[in-house]
């Protein structure tokens, strides 16, 4: 019988160490749970870093700030830029295709609950 559940944490799967700052730890996507549409992550941003500016194409994204604040920018069509201090329990929408990036301007570690499609992330 084929398992049809499974519980996945940031003690059951490797922390991997990213190019921009931080340690993330993929809690759903097709290698860790076999999920064919879903990704999740945990990501720790540390102090002064922050993911480079991306696109999701094809996929909407949700940020859930779990801990600490930083500061997350949408990069608009028209070519302004959208900033907005977060906190935790601020959660932050993108749309398909939408130009952002969180920074953490902060001392201590910004934690977030990042939740999307699965794709590919268009480096922009």
């Amino acid at each position: 019988m084929e398992e049809w559940a499974k519980v996945v944490s940031q003690e059951t799967e490797p922390m991997r160490v990213t190019a921009w700052g931080g340690h993330i730890w993929w809690l759903t996507y097709p290698a860790v749970t076999g999920s064919k549409n879903l990704t999740t992550a945990i990501i720790d941003i540390f102090p002064g870093q922050g993911h480079p500016d991306h696109i999701h194409s094809g996929t909407e994204e949700i940020l859930f700030v779990l801990e600490g604040s930083g500061e997350h920018r949408y990069y608009c069509q028209d070519g302004t830029v959208k900033t907005y201090q977060v906190k935790p329990g601020d959660l932050m929408f993108m749309k398909e295709g939408q130009h952002h990036s969180t920074f953490n301007n902060t001392d201590s570690v910004l934690k977030v609950l990042a939740i999307y499609t699965y794709r590919e992330i268009d480096r922009v």
